[in-house]
């Protein structure tokens, strides 16, 4: 009787250079959508909290140019020039566009604004509780190219279009502003929809 172990059979050269690139595409995969989701978090919540702020003043049009210039002078020392005025401008515009993109309970806000300023454990917390209501899978540089949409209908479908086919932001922009595809492609089936069904009634009445 042959008591011999058989040695088990080791991948090929080829086999594990596939399975290897499978774990370093998909942890990059991951770890771009983690950081795409903590940006995203962070603009509609710095968003939010300017917007809540002006809201509050008297004179909201002079009162919200003063706290979003004396807010983006403080940032821009401390972190740079990623929070210049504008981009404040774009954060807020993306809160209110997007006021239901995340979820977080209003307490945050209501009871606890002296230990948010006070306990970063607090804003951590804060950050974490945040809920997205849908699978969010185009990035913040997307989100910027939809706020040039005054269209809400347009900007919907060019979210659902940049999502649903891996638009890139390239693609994005290209469809969006210069050939402008939802205007031409898809108002225009709406109104043959629509001139369809207005010949379909009349000669319905007809008979």
């Amino acid at each position: 009787m042959n008591n011999t172990t058989q040695e088990p059979e080791l991948p090929s050269k080829e086999h594990l250079f596939e399975e290897s690139c499978l774990i370093i595409d998909e942890a990059q995969h991951e770890a771009y959508q983690a950081v795409n989701i903590a940006l995203l978090k962070r603009n509609w919540l710095l968003g939010k909290r300017l917007n809540e702020t002006i809201n509050s003043g008297q004179d909201r049009a002079e009162y919200g140019k003063t706290i979003v210039r004396t807010l983006s002078q403080q940032l821009v020392v401390k972190y740079g020039n990623a929070f210049g005025e504008r981009n404040l401008y774009h954060y807020m515009s993306f809160h209110r566009l997007y006021n239901d993109l995340f979820t977080l309970p209003e307490s945050y806000f209501q009871d606890n604004l002296n230990a948010m300023r006070s306990n970063n454990l607090y804003v951590v917390g804060m950050l974490n509780s945040m809920r997205s209501k849908f699978p969010i899978r185009i990035s913040w540089t997307h989100f910027r190219i939809l706020l040039q949409v005054e269209d809400g209908e347009a900007r919907d479908w060019y979210a659902k279009e940049s999502s649903e086919n891996s638009w890139s932001t390239r693609t994005l922009q290209r469809n969006n502003l210069r050939s402008g595809i939802y205007i031409k492609d898809v108002k225009w089936v709406s109104s043959l929809q629509a001139i369809y069904l207005f010949n379909s009634w009349k000669y319905l009445y007809l008979l």
